[in-house]
């Protein structure tokens, strides 16, 4: 055995088995393209058939407000001085006061107190779960994650944990509410029954569909997941990437259902005291900080918060953003305009691509937040090869949509638009191409 591992690691630059395994599995298809983006990127003026991402799930919608507010930020000579040193692996105790009256005000809603010790920060959301994934379950335990969902999921609770996927579709007869997740606690119940789960992943609003869970809905999982001990995780990290439904041009899509609020799940965290609830959010969406690497977990399972203390050393975030990040967001007064002016340009891009969407005839889920259209353009589908259509749209356009065929869904032809990633300028131009594709395809459907 020794000679072949010799011979295995000369081959392999002296990687490691599981090294090797994930030399073949990158984060994301689209990466591969994205020198070939940056070398011959869109500009308005100077490059005006370059080529567009409208795949990276980020918000660039508010870095005017935040740069002119980073302006305003306390300069590093009047650091304080725990910002220079070690500070506790889940956050100084400073920042964490900050985040529960931040969540408490801005994302509950409610008049409610977080414990700022039930807190924990961490370098992105994707470290929050990689880290309770390996805490919470056992090797080779499954997640069930309502689909279609985020592809990199898979990723998050495999690569370390070593936990499996279960993408758990609402049955044909559950409908379709608008704006409304369609999975009700009878699928996930059926999907446990079938593979039983250790953990269940909700987003809110949802990737890629923008859905939302009603509070009854909320409320009947986390009673489910309590009473059976399976965990429940809620990532809220599009809660303040809600949609301005009363809008003109997308009212009619959601009807009487538009009255529906986002109910985050904070408030039931509170009022269960259970160790099997948990909270996600990040800066990176709704504030357009993915730079910033600052995911956070809340929880009333106080060992949770202690294990990761004691793991999440090499998932720390700085000490200077955490000095950042707390004056930006102790600012109420700057965060209700923030979110105001966000909503306002969020909604702006989502109507303006859903108008295009309606002209062309191509359905697509009715979006109550997060940053992303799910379109269905299986019309196009040549057999059903969706990643055929997917590098057809990229070649014929320059637009490069998400990859399609890792978000769980069985319904082939869906693809994700991230419509927040360019401006308004960049995004027109982008539908305008699109416009021109699919028409032409369709005409020459029908030769």
């Amino acid at each position: 055995r020794l000679p072949l591992l010799y011979l295995i690691r000369m081959g392999s630059h002296g990687l490691s088995r599981r090294g090797c395994q994930e030399l073949g599995k990158p984060l994301r298809e689209e990466w591969s393209f994205m020198d070939e983006i940056e070398g011959d990127r869109y500009h308005h003026k100077d490059n005006q058939g370059g080529r567009i991402p409208l795949f990276i799930a980020e918000n660039v919608l508010g870095w005017a407000e935040l740069r002119k507010k980073f302006a305003k930020v306390p300069q590093l000579d009047t650091i304080d001085d725990w910002a220079l040193k070690y500070t506790e692996v889940t956050g100084h105790p400073e920042l964490r006061a900050v985040l529960a009256r931040f969540a408490a005000r801005n994302i509950a809603r409610a008049e409610i107190e977080l414990d700022p010790a039930l807190f924990a920060v961490s370098s992105g959301a994707t470290a929050i779960l990689e880290l309770i994934s390996w805490i919470l379950c056992e090797s080779d335990d499954v997640v069930g994650i309502p689909a279609p969902a985020y592809p990199v999921y898979t990723k998050d609770i495999n690569i370390k944990a070593n936990l499996q996927r279960l993408d758990i579709e609402s049955k044909p007869s559950s409908g379709c509410t608008p704006g409304i997740h369609p999975i009700s606690l009878e699928d996930i119940v059926k999907a446990h029954e079938s593979r039983p789960c250790r953990m269940i992943i909700l987003t809110q609003p949802d990737n890629p569909t923008g859905a939302i869970y009603t509070q009854e809905q909320l409320r009947s999982i986390c009673k489910w997941g309590i009473e059976n001990q399976i965990h429940i995780v809620v990532n809220e990290i599009y809660a303040l990437s809600s949609i301005d439904v009363t809008n003109e041009v997308i009212s009619k899509d959601y009807g009487e259902y538009g009255n529906t609020p986002f109910s985050s799940v904070l408030p039931i965290i509170e009022e269960e005291k259970s160790d099997y609830l948990h909270w996600i959010y990040s800066f990176s969406k709704d504030f357009g900080m993915s730079g910033f690497r600052v995911g956070v977990l809340y929880t009333r399972n106080e060992t949770l918060i202690s294990a990761v203390g004691n793991v999440g050393g090499p998932h720390e975030v700085s000490n200077q953003t955490q000095w950042t990040l707390m004056h930006l967001i102790s600012d109420t007064k700057w965060i209700d305009y923030y979110c105001s002016h966000i909503r306002a340009r969020l909604t702006e891009s989502y109507a303006l691509a859903v108008s295009t969407l309606k002209r062309l005839g191509i359905p697509y889920s009715a979006s109550r937040g997060s940053l992303f259209i799910w379109m269905n353009l299986g019309g196009l589908l040549s057999g059903n090869d969706e990643t055929e259509l997917w590098h057809t749209v990229y070649q014929s356009t320059k637009i490069l949509l998400t990859a399609p065929g890792s978000f769980g869904n069985s319904e082939k032809g869906w693809l994700r638009m991230v419509f927040t990633c360019v401006d308004a300028d960049e995004l027109t131009e982008a539908l305008t191409r699109f416009s021109q594709f699919y028409e032409t395809a369709v005409a020459a459907q029908k030769k």
